[in-house]
């Protein structure tokens, strides 16, 4: 079992570029050490209304390690 609902969290990280992302999602798990990451989901699309522009996001789903 992964834990309580209460337990689980969520961090939402968006960019241009894949590389944006890639910076993003290192330096918050360099950061949080105590992440215990369960899943990074992540999204490419792009919007035509605005000459095709590259949008990517990034779902972190994580479970902090309890406090001691």
């Amino acid at each position: 079992m992964l834990g309580k609902a209460s337990e689980i969290k969520t961090l939402f990280v968006d960019g241009n570029c894949i590389g944006d992302i890639e910076r993003q999602l290192n330096s918050y798990l360099e950061v949080n050490k105590t992440w215990g990451v369960i899943d990074i989901k992540y999204q490419m699309l792009t919007d035509p209304a605005c000459d095709n522009q590259l949008y990517v996001t990034a779902l972190i789903i994580y479970k902090e390690a309890p406090h001691e």
